[in-house]
């Protein structure tokens, strides 16, 4: 009987320990979870800022390219302005070479 005694006793302290090897191990899962969670936090929040910072720098290439078009745009009908042929100076030479003459389409008794 003492022997029983002495092996539960004997028992009884190993699973102590064990117990106490387990929260110990669980705290330490608990942690490496802890640091994997906040890299991964970290890693999120990098990819997002690359994400927004080449967001950005496509919005800013394309309002640029935009004003270049659109400075171009200009340019090109300033110097037609310039030089008298703009949208106007184009219909007005076609009608001053046609002034005078008949265009065979709209007169009925040039057949």
């Amino acid at each position: 009987m003492k022997g029983k005694e002495h092996d539960f006793e004997e028992l009884l302290l190993l699973s102590h320990d064990a117990n106490h090897a387990k929260e110990l191990a669980e705290a330490e899962l608990r942690k490496f979870e802890a640091e994997i969670d906040g890299r991964r936090k970290l890693r999120y929040k990098e990819v997002k800022d690359q994400k927004d910072s080449i967001e950005e720098r496509i919005e800013f290439k394309d309002k640029h390219d935009k004003k270049d078009k659109d400075r171009n745009e200009n340019k090109i009908l300033d110097d037609r302005n310039a030089s008298g042929m703009g949208l106007l100076g184009i219909m007005g030479s076609g009608l001053a070479n046609n002034k005078g003459k008949n265009s065979g389409i709209y007169n009925k008794g040039d057949n």
